[in-house]
């Protein structure tokens, strides 16, 4: 036998020639891959007509290739299986090898695969009204903004991508807020979007006063009014609120503001904040009320005496004291040391014995409590006497904010809980395989005269 680089000698008339009969071809494995995205379940591969066990959705890749490897269809066969994973995704590539054959597609069956459901929350706040919701470009007829789970589920199932099966709804209600969760099972859906005619409630707050002069300020949530006159419109209140940052005259309403009494003057204006929970008013007071006097007459030579108010009794007075010490000693009570009192008259009169000395005491703003004048028995001179009148009764002025009806905003929002991820299984053909050959060269004689050839 002749070996490739040997030095052959040829026998005088033959000639050589070589050429080749038949090609050679390497043989290729068979790649497939086998791409799986679930969370639980099983599955199957078939290869021409064999069909392996139910796999686990998470099986290792020596439990795919013990199963491939045990159908009767690839018992001719070399087959590895190696597995990777990646963002959710399992990944096997199997290598299928036969003598002399192409490997067959294999087949994959993920019915009973599980994937995540998908979960999306639609919330609602509202008195009234309805509003639709769009999927996937498709959107529903009107849904009453109190519907029922099952009616919110049907508006969703009527559309023309969605159909019964394909999601379920429950309802948690504590009226006026709604929440509908929507349930997609075993699926990555499309994010819901919400379109509202919903309505709410008016917030419906009083402001009252009662005055005979003087002004004051609102607040809303920490912003504040210009000052607002003790007569002002409804109009004008309206005006000055809406001047704030945070408010828009066309999110309220103001009525009322008319005068009712006499002397001090009470007004009550009625707003509404339209469609809102609005936060409650205060107000800051510098209006005037009437105010209250009252008279204490002394006649006497001499002496002392004490004035009394609700319940506290002034240090001893002089039967001929000043205007100032008057109200000196009325203030130095506790339950008058903050109020504004006046004190005016106090000019003698009468005999130069006998002198009387009348003395007006104003209370500003303030319905007071009568003086009670103490200790005729302490003065002198001839038809002394102590007495206290009242001269205009007093009347304080005041502010106050009340809540009436308890506004509600309007609103609806989609909150997405869980993406849903949708079960999947494939196969795809990466390098199809096939069988080798081999190469046949052949070497021919001819006539010739001698010498030698190598291999």
């Amino acid at each position: 036998m002749a070996v490739l680089g040997s030095t052959i000698t040829v026998p005088a008339k033959l000639q050589v020639s070589a050429g080749t009969t038949t090609t050679g071809v390497v043989s290729l494995n068979e790649l497939q891959t086998v791409t799986l995205t679930a969370t639980g379940g099983t599955y199957t591969l078939t290869y021409s007509g064999q069909t392996t066990d139910p796999l686990a959705y998470n099986a290792s890749a020596s439990t795919v290739q013990n199963a491939l490897s045990s159908l009767s269809t690839l018992s001719a066969a070399t087959v590895t299986v190696a597995e990777s994973y990646n963002a959710g995704t399992l990944t096997y590539t199997i290598t299928i090898t036969f003598v002399d054959m192409n490997a067959s597609l294999l087949v994959a069956d993920g019915t009973n695969l599980i994937g995540v459901d998908e979960v999306q929350t639609v919330n609602t706040v509202s008195a009234g009204g309805s509003y639709t919701l769009t999927y996937g470009g498709q959107t529903t007829a009107a849904i009453a903004y109190n519907a029922s789970n099952t009616a919110f589920q049907t508006a969703l199932e009527n559309l023309n991508n969605l159909n019964p099966g394909d999601l379920s709804v429950a309802l948690s209600a504590s009226a006026p807020n709604r929440a509908y969760t929507v349930t997609f099972p075993n699926k990555n859906a499309q994010t819901l979007t919400v379109n509202s005619s919903l309505t709410g409630t008016d917030e419906i707050q009083t402001v009252t006063t009662a005055s005979t002069s003087g002004s004051f300020t609102l607040t809303y949530d920490g912003q504040t009014t210009a000052s607002i006159s003790y007569d002002a419109s409804a109009s004008t209140v309206r005006t000055r609120l809406g001047d704030l940052n945070n408010l828009d005259a066309t999110d309220i309403t103001v009525s009322g503001g008319t005068p009712s009494g006499s002397g001090l003057q009470t007004r009550v204006y009625t707003i509404t904040f339209l469609q809102r929970n609005a936060v409650l008013l205060t107000g800051t007071s510098s209006l005037h009320g009437v105010d209250e006097t009252q008279s204490v007459t002394v006649k006497a030579s001499g002496g002392t005496y004490t004035l009394t108010y609700d319940g506290q009794t002034t240090a001893a007075i002089a039967y001929n004291a000043s205007t100032s010490t008057l109200r000196t000693a009325l203030t130095n009570l506790s339950n008058l040391s903050t109020a504004s009192i006046q004190v005016s008259g106090g000019t003698a009169s009468g005999g130069e014995s006998t002198q009387t000395r009348t003395y007006t005491i104003t209370f500003s703003d303030m319905n007071a409590t009568l003086l009670v004048a103490n200790g005729t028995a302490n003065l002198s001179g001839s038809g002394k006497a102590l007495s206290v009148s009242q001269g205009t009764q007093g009347a304080a002025p005041s502010l106050s904010i009340a809540q009436g009806t308890q506004g509600l905003a309007p609103s609806a929002s989609v909150v997405q809980g869980t993406q849903g991820v949708n079960p999947v299984i494939s196969v795809i053909q990466g390098a199809q395989g096939s069988h080798g050959v081999n190469e046949v060269d052949a070497i021919s004689f001819s006539e010739a005269t001698g010498g030698t050839f190598t291999l």
